[in-house]
């Protein structure tokens, strides 16, 4: 390593919310430990960084479910009880946090990580980070890295035929907020959103919504894909519940066919419902009512129009693929007054100022916003000797490992209702289909993410060194994210040691994550764990590895009422007076 290198004990790469709170967590127990965050983007926040802010965009979770259970969100922000919170907040939020906490004079924003590398010597072994910055161009020494770059780092833009003869503004979603006030003054007549997902309404309803013009947004539904998302009121069940209330309640996870359910302690109740007919009949019915719910609530039926956004695919296995209507407008009643149309049809080409469908129909449009999600691809580069395997990543495997055969066979043992899987739609093309002339393109991962409770590769177990925050989706992210972010410095930092052996450490991560799979295979499944009702069962299992109170209401409250910041406000401090008494 040249002397002139500079070296960090930890670097974090991501300054979202996840590598904020890796940041401000191990700095918490090793407060001399020199620390340093770097992101890409011009400010700090991820999907909330100021540049990615689009109008009117606000939080799908409720005023006091959107904070870090240390740091409320008090009235200050200027937020009431009961709303969503606007993005300009929650990036304001997020720059406080780093702030207080004294992350955000580490913070190291326009940094681009184009490699990493680990350089070992002996038993001993450092991270060697190649950095860019504009033009220029270095490099970067660290003992430990996290990894917090998100789940929405590389947009899956997709290729359509006459693209080059569009003659009109086509992009990303990822660049709505930066495209968006230009096509807004030009009062488009039309504007066509290509998806079926949050993100789409989200487009759609920036162009009806505005007063200022008289604008059509045309959201395009693949046929070839998995119908509408769905999209509910942010209360729940006939009893009009919190719905983020809802999934942190302890009787309600049971529902779940949950891999680390047993950590909750109620494994009895557990096999009831997952391990016998009657059991599984109540379970069916519990989802039949909520799907039920959710679609009587938006009203979708009522009108042949907003008909058409009737979700289709099976509640039970769409995972984080949820929507909740958090617009200051009804959403639907821009439907049914035109100012928003949707077609059920996929896009054949696109012509001049133009979009082609399968139908036969030509859309005219003044421009294209494609909410086609993000590309499944290892956030990072990883330099040789090292494979994205070694790293917990994506990856191409040609023979299934054994492992994840014996652990699909124990999961469908455990959990039968996982065998009648949904039917699953044709993914959008991607930039990636299209390689360069010649060039062959790589084999697509068919892995998911493996990574040991979520966040450390089998490989580095040993070693200590390496791990992931926020590669695992959630409803109610902030909490989550603070106990993995506890458990991860500890672990790190030596204080917390992993009693399984590294063959079991190895089939536990293979097992979980085949879960995943199994578990949300219309949602992010396929690639990394994602979560709903099973959250608290797996904020158990975290708080079970550092050896601290899983049950924290008593008896019956226990049972029923919800878990949230509150519950896990001073959880820091109880690991530290636990090791350091």
């Amino acid at each position: 390593m040249d002397s002139s290198t500079e070296h960090v004990d930890l670097a974090v790469i991501g300054a979202g919310w996840a590598g904020l709170c890796a940041a401000k967590t191990y700095l918490q127990l090793y407060p001399t430990a020199k620390v340093i965050v770097l992101d890409s983007q011009a400010s700090l926040g991820g999907t909330w960084a100021q540049e990615r802010l689009y109008p009117r965009v606000k939080s799908n979770n409720l005023y006091g479910r959107f904070e870090f259970p240390d740091f409320p969100m008090d009235q200050s922000y200027g937020v009431k009880q009961w709303e969503h919170v606007p993005g300009p907040i929650v990036h304001e939020y997020l720059t406080d946090y780093a702030r207080a906490f004294g992350v955000y004079e580490r913070i190291r924003l326009n940094t681009w990580v184009e490699s990493v590398e680990e350089i070992t010597d002996g038993d001993d072994s450092t991270w060697m980070l190649q950095l860019k910055k504009q033009d220029l161009t270095s490099a970067l020494s660290a003992n430990k890295l996290i990894i917090a770059c998100g789940l929405t780092s590389h947009p899956n833009m997709p290729v359509i035929a006459g693209s080059s003869h569009f003659n009109a503004p086509l992009f990303h979603s990822v660049d709505l907020a930066k495209a968006s006030p230009g096509i807004q003054a030009s009062k488009p007549a039309n504007v066509v959103v290509l998806g079926a997902s949050k993100s789409a309404w989200d487009a759609a309803y920036v162009f009806a919504s505005d007063p200022d013009t008289t604008t059509t947004a045309h959201i395009i539904i693949r046929d070839s894909g998995n119908g509408p998302t769905w999209f509910a009121k942010p209360y729940a069940t006939p009893l009009h519940t919190w719905a983020e209330s809802l999934i942190m309640q302890r009787v309600v996870s049971w529902f779940s066919p949950c891999v680390f359910g047993a950590y909750d302690g109620y494994g009895g109740v557990r096999n009831f419902l997952q391990g016998t007919r009657p059991g599984r009949w109540l379970v069916n019915n519990f989802v039949a009512t909520l799907r039920q719910d959710m679609i009587d609530g938006m009203g979708f039926v009522k009108d042949a129009e907003t008909a058409k956004l009737k979700p289709e695919t099976d509640l039970f296995f769409v995972g984080t693929q949820l929507a909740i209507d958090n617009y200051e407008d009804d959403f639907l009643e821009l439907v049914r007054r035109g100012r928003i149309k949707v077609h059920r049809a996929d896009v054949e080409s696109l012509v001049d100022h133009g979009v082609r469908l399968s139908n036969g129909e030509i859309i005219p449009t003044d421009a294209m916003i494609c909410c086609t999600g993000w590309q499944y691809r290892p956030p990072i580069k990883v330099i040789e000797p090292l494979t994205d395997k070694d790293m917990g990543l994506p990856y191409h495997d040609k023979v299934e490992d054994p492992l994840a055969t014996a652990a699909n066979e124990e999961i469908m043992a455990r959990f039968p209702i996982l065998q009648n899987q949904p039917k699953q739609g044709k993914l959008a093309s991607s930039n990636l289909d299209a390689p360069a002339e010649g060039v062959s393109p790589p084999p697509k991962a068919n892995t998911p993410m493996r990574l040991y409770k979520g966040m450390v590769p089998p490989a580095f177990v040993a070693k200590r060194n390496l791990g992931y925050i926020g590669y695992i989706a959630a409803i109610t992210g902030p909490n989550l994210w603070h106990l993995q972010c506890l458990w991860l410095a500890a672990f790190l930092g030596g204080e917390l040691h992993v009693q399984a052996s590294q063959d079991e450490v190895e089939y536990e991560t293979v097992l979980h994550s085949q879960w995943g799979k199994w578990r949300a295979p219309l949602g992010q499944g396929p690639w990394h764990i994602d979560l709903v009702l099973d959250q608290l069962p797996y904020c158990d299992m975290i708080l079970d590895g550092l050896g601290l109170n899983r049950w924290r209401k008593g008896w019956v409250r226990e049972w029923f009422e919800s878990y949230g910041q509150s519950d896990y406000r001073n959880i820091i401090g109880e690991w530290m007076a636990k090791v350091r008494m």
